[in-house]
């Protein structure tokens, strides 16, 4: 019987893999020798005059929050029902006052890190203490929470100047 014909290993599985290897070595030295950008971009620069605008526009937010929190605090009825509604008021005054603030610090971040940190600071107290009374805290849990608030609006106050 002849010899069985022998065949031939095709190459096409060689030369595939031949230059799929060069095509990853060209991406990783491409990607190897690629500038890298920075990890954090440059903070903004902002001109005296739009530092001094966003520090006005900030404390105005804190005047008119603070406003609205001293009104609605100062309100006071005997009527059971007023007392209510009296008590939302001012619930809704002191989270509506605490909104205005935080979104007074995200729309002018050119503002001085004190103003804005103050800002939030105080923002966040009114929050707790609109928590609080929802939760009908003692007012041994609500006394803390106000002089926190006091001590908040003082730093706002200083930071305005």
């Amino acid at each position: 019987m002849p010899p069985a014909p022998v065949q031939k290993a095709s190459r096409v599985p060689v030369v595939v893999a031949i230059v799929v290897s060069l095509l990853a070595l060209g991406l990783a030295a491409a990607a190897f020798f690629k500038p890298q950008r920075d990890a954090a971009p440059a903070a903004p620069q902002y001109s005296d005059k739009q530092v001094a605008d966003a520090k006005k526009n900030v404390c105005d937010a804190y005047t008119l929050a603070h406003r609205a929190t001293t009104d609605a605090g100062t309100l006071s009825s005997e009527d059971p029902n007023q007392k209510f509604m009296i008590s939302l008021n001012t619930r809704l005054a002191f989270s509506t006052a605490a909104d205005h603030l935080l979104a007074a610090a995200i729309k002018y971040p050119e503002a001085p890190i004190n103003v804005l940190d103050a800002s939030r600071n105080l923002a966040f107290s009114y929050q707790r203490i609109v928590l609080a009374q929802t939760a009908t805290a003692s007012h041994d849990e609500l006394e803390p929470l106000y002089a926190d608030s006091d001590n908040a609006v003082a730093q706002v106050e200083k930071a305005c100047g």
